[in-house]
């Protein structure tokens, strides 16, 4: 049994499919809004890890809007690209080969888990900026990367989730993404869909493995970032802007999500704050 501890996380790989992943090399790079990255395809698996800020991805037939945390397991021979829409977007693009690879034909796309999170932290430790062909520690960024890669499909796998729920979930994720009123409320997302509040939440968190309130906060807290980072609006009217009843609750929304209050996010953000 292979068992990997991460942050008090248990990754179990008994009894499931294990593949050994091999990187060939990383590109971790920031984006200016607008930009793209037109459509390609190569031979090896690609691994998207958005850090933070937003992303449009196309793979294959499938697209998604990305939000920090979030990521795409693309195999090989996958047509796909990237449209970054966010100004400084930060994203770590793992290229790699591994075992078993003829037998899986899809993307994988990938919420954000305690587990994940852990691993990518880890990732992020140990991958430069720019591009990096030699890694110093190669060995543990290959024995991460494959703990990644065979948790995130291992469950896909383990899940079978229908169609009809895919197609659910995907709505529940497009219509929070590109809500132009907040706050957001399920009952909002379910009378828009038409659809009934325990079947849309049931359906995203299955699909996505992830907690609709939870994906809702962490949109809400991307765009409050957002704000915060590249805008001139006063504290006052990015609470105004993002639904909030006074500065009071912006306050409190921030110190439970990101952990400070929105001053000292703000200079944080803006480098003025270690």
């Amino acid at each position: 049994m292979l068992v990997w501890r991460a942050r008090g996380a248990v990754w179990e790989g008994s009894e499931r499919l294990r593949t050994d992943c091999r990187l060939l090399f990383s590109d971790r790079f920031v984006f200016h809004q607008g930009l793209q990255c037109c459509s390609h395809t190569h031979h090896f698996w690609q691994l998207e890890i958005v850090e933070n800020g937003m992303v449009y991805a196309e793979i294959g037939c499938e697209s998604r809007t990305l939000l920090g945390g979030s990521m795409v397991l693309i195999p090989h021979e996958f047509v796909h690209r990237f449209v970054y829409r966010e100004n400084a977007t930060r994203s770590m693009s793992l290229k790699f080969a591994m075992d078993h690879q003829s037998i899986f034909s899809k993307p994988y796309w990938i919420g954000p888990s305690s587990l994940n999170t852990s691993l990518v932290a880890i990732l992020a430790r140990l991958v430069p900026r720019g591009r990096s062909e030699r890694l110093r520690d190669r060995p543990l960024v290959n024995y991460t990367m494959s703990a990644l890669v065979n948790t995130v499909i291992n469950s896909h796998e383990k899940a079978v989730v229908s169609p009809s729920r895919i197609a659910t979930a995907q709505k529940v994720y497009d219509a929070v993404v590109e809500w132009d009123t907040w706050p957001i409320r399920i009952e909002q997302i379910s009378s828009r869909l038409g659809i009934s509040v325990s079947r849309i939440s049931h359906a995203f968190s299955e699909y996505y493995g992830e907690a609709l309130k939870s994906f809702i906060d962490r949109t809400r807290c991307e765009l409050v970032t957002h704000h915060l980072q590249f805008s001139d609006m006063s504290i006052k009217a990015i609470a105004i802007a993002m639904g909030f009843d006074d500065v009071h609750g912006l306050s409190r929304f921030c110190k439970r999500v990101a952990g400070l209050s929105p001053r000292p996010l703000r200079r944080k953000l803006r480098g003025e704050l270690s």
